[in-house]
């Protein structure tokens, strides 16, 4: 019987990557990395810009919901809670809950929300159409009622000055009653924005 034997040894086999099938993962590996990110900052902006309008209508909604429930601030009843928003450079990548008890007790930074990252306050306008350089959103004990302060400091409100001074008069704090106001947030990088208001007369909260 005749035995044939194979010759393994007359073959060679390379089991491995050439140095050009390296370089050629190795781009496609970049080029991948480079979409994903580019995705990611495209879409940054407008989640941000969703963020930033969400925690907006939470905040007012959980000063509502405090002024309603009587809840303490500074070991006294609350008379109002308050929502400042500075659209002005400098100012208008974060805004701040305020609050004021029924002893005059006045905490400006009860809380601070800061913005997401590229997001600004770009304007305020109250419902008569004007820019707000500053606004404070009233939300007054114990119905909810809603004031909103501009920083008047003529007319009916003359000698008001200060949020707490304008809130303590009767002839102004009428008339900064039952006023509208659209809060416009801007992502910085596409110019994107979205607006929040909040109706004066029934206190209303809405995105747009």
């Amino acid at each position: 019987m005749v035995k044939y034997k194979q010759n393994l040894g007359s073959s060679s086999y390379n089991a491995g990557f050439t140095l050009i099938e390296l370089l050629v993962v190795l781009s496609i590996m970049v080029l991948l990395a480079t979409a994903l990110v580019i995705d990611y900052n495209r879409q940054r902006g407008p989640r941000n810009l969703q963020i930033a309008q969400s925690e907006l209508v939470t905040a007012i909604r959980a000063a509502q919901s405090n002024i309603l429930s009587a809840r303490n601030v500074n070991n006294n009843p609350a008379a109002y809670y308050i929502v400042y928003l500075d659209p002005s450079a400098g100012n208008n990548s974060q805004y701040f809950i305020q609050t004021v008890d029924n002893a005059g007790g006045y905490n400006a930074t009860a809380q601070v929300k800061n913005l997401p990252q590229g997001i600004i306050i770009n304007s305020v306008v109250v419902s008569s159409g004007s820019i707000a350089p500053r606004t404070y959103i009233a939300f007054s004990a114990p119905y909810g009622a809603v004031y909103t302060y501009t920083g008047e400091n003529s007319g009916l409100c003359s000698g008001a000055g200060t949020v707490v001074t304008a809130l303590s008069q009767p002839g102004c704090r009428l008339s900064l009653a039952d006023r509208s106001v659209i809060i416009t947030f801007k992502d910085t990088n596409s110019n994107a924005t979205k607006t929040v208001t909040v109706y004066g007369v029934s206190g209303t909260v809405v995105n747009n």
